[in-house]
């Protein structure tokens, strides 16, 4: 029971409040009178108790009516369950009244209603947007509240305001966009000073802005920004007065934009290394990077690969390997790649002879301007395949022979060394793996012993198609693609320079079968 005296301060205090404006008639946040702060008199404690009980119970009218006295009083704890109770309720009213006493407790100290305040500054709950009001109250609560909490609602804000800012650029808003981006610069975040740098580099805010760029530039690249790494490399390799010492920093810098992730910085490496520009020359080194730039995508990665499989530059010749690249670029629309792809599927290299796929490509690198392909495209006619280097092909270097139809003869020979028993008893659905195709039968006993394959699980043969034979291995079965693809990856990863070729087992077997 409480006593009539307290009551009746109870029903005074809110008579109060009905007489007055209604506490919902305010535009901004920071245009509420803050209450001083106090503490709650030995004779509000019962009463605020049965307020939070009456909480728990879901009797939120009779809490409200109980806490507000003493909210508008200046007690922080009845300011934070209030402002709780009715920035929950039905009516916008009661929102916008709830949101008011939280930022009487936000101003008053409490951790949690700053948490609160600063979502509203950032969401636009009841105040304009300010991103700046929103971090104020951030640092705020980041001095008594929980780390965690208040990292990961600092990370929301950072992600709405990146949202805005890319808004901004795809606009061409670009003074709008520099504001947002330069206060989350200067918080380092490290995507804001990447986009910051770009915007400056590439001239938005004028001409003059490429030194600003590069300020940015350098403090992304010292928290660990792979693409500033990789365009502070590149400025310094543009410069016609560049030192060694300058060069050699910009190797370090490539290669720690490369490892892991940023393709780009991973070509120029495979240039460097396989040129020698600026340090020994390393085919190793330069195929390993050209390799994970070409994984990641890199059509100039693919291309180059597929350049030096044909020549066997820096890697053994392995005309597979180069139809993959040179598909690879070629599906990514590389005029050039497409060429080389079509000579591919011309005259069997890697792949199956296929005339009409080879017109294909030999069109779509003509429609992009690849002059030499045009020679290739016959009315109603076949080019009758003599191999040739893919990269020297040209019309002018290949006369091909013409017919009136279009046909590709197959005259491959395969004969069989170990293994034809256990493949042709496979399902013809599945899948294996070529790990090997050389001219000298000895390299073979050497790649099996290096590797250990277990030999009920390897088909050896001779393909005879071409001039040269060659010695070619499948192994291992697999029922889908996509365990084929993990196992070559696996294999990629724990044997050096082991190189899988997914094939489907009917097209292997399509080839031995009548021996």
């Amino acid at each position: 029971m409480y006593s009539g005296t307290l009551i009746q301060l109870v029903r005074l205090s809110l008579l109060s409040v009905l007489m007055t404006a209604p506490v919902y008639a305010w535009d901004r946040l920071e245009q509420l009178p803050i209450p001083s702060a106090r503490e709650l008199l030995d004779d509000e404690k019962p009463l605020f108790n049965q307020s939070i009980k009456l909480m728990v119970e879901g009797k939120n009218s009779d809490a409200i009516r109980a806490l507000q006295p003493m909210a508008e009083g200046g007690v922080v704890d009845a300011q934070v369950a209030l402002g709780n109770i009715l920035a929950h309720e039905s009516t916008q009213q009661q929102q916008k009244s709830g949101y008011r006493y939280l930022y009487f407790a936000a101003n008053n100290g409490n951790w949690h209603a700053q948490l609160v305040v600063s979502n509203a500054f950032r969401e636009g709950i009841f105040t304009p947007v300010d991103y700046g009001k929103a971090r104020h109250w951030l640092k705020r609560a980041a001095v008594n509240g929980d780390a965690a909490i208040v990292s990961q609602e600092t990370e929301a804000l950072n992600h709405t305001m990146m949202l805005e800012s890319v808004s901004q650029l795809e606009q061409a808003q670009y003074d709008e966009a520099e504001k947002l981006l330069r206060e989350l610069a200067e918080e380092n975040v490290v995507s804001a000073q990447e986009k910051l740098a770009g915007i400056y580099q590439n001239g938005f805010l004028g001409e003059d802005k490429k030194d600003v760029a590069q300020n940015w530039w350098h403090r992304a690249a010292q928290l660990g920004s792979q693409e500033a790494q990789y365009q502070l490399a590149m400025s310094y390799f543009s410069s016609p007065a560049i030192s060694d010492e300058q060069r050699q920093n910009a190797i370090r810098m490539l290669e720690k934009a490369a490892q892991p992730g940023k393709a780009e910085a991973q070509y120029q490496l495979g240039i460097i290394y396989l040129t020698g520009q600026g340090t020994d020359k390393d085919a190793d080194k330069g195929i390993f990077y050209y390799r994970m730039a070409a994984e990641q995508g890199n059509v100039d990665a693919q291309y180059s690969l597929g350049v030096r499989y044909v020549l066997g530059e820096g890697v053994s010749k392995n005309e597979y390997e180069a139809h993959r690249w040179f598909k690879a670029a070629a599906d990514r629309g590389m005029s050039k790649a497409m060429h080389n792809l079509a000579l591919t599927y011309l005259y069997g290299m890697g792949t199956e002879p296929d005339a009409q796929m080879a017109e294909r490509w030999f069109r779509s690198a003509a429609r992009d301007g690849v002059e030499k392909s045009t020679g290739f495209i016959q009315q109603d006619t076949s080019v009758q395949p003599t191999l040739v280097r893919v990269a020297d092909a040209t019309p002018s270097a290949t006369k091909p022979k013409t017919s009136k139809k279009a046909t590709v003869t197959n005259t491959r020979k395969v004969e069989t060394v170990n293994g034809a028993d256990w493949f042709l008893n496979l399902p013809t659905k599945g899948y294996t793996l070529q790990v090997l195709s050389a001219a000298n039968p000895r390299s073979v006993d050497a790649f099996l012993s290096k590797h250990r394959l277990k030999r009920k699980n390897y088909l050896h043969y001779i393909d005879r198609s071409n001039k040269r034979p060659l010695h070619v291995v499948q192994y291992g079965y697999f029922d889908s693609r996509e365990e084929a693809e993990k196992a070559a990856k696996d294999m990629s990863k724990t044997r050096k320079n082991f190189e899988p070729w997914i094939r489907d087992v009917k097209s292997i077997r399509n080839k031995i079968v009548n021996i």
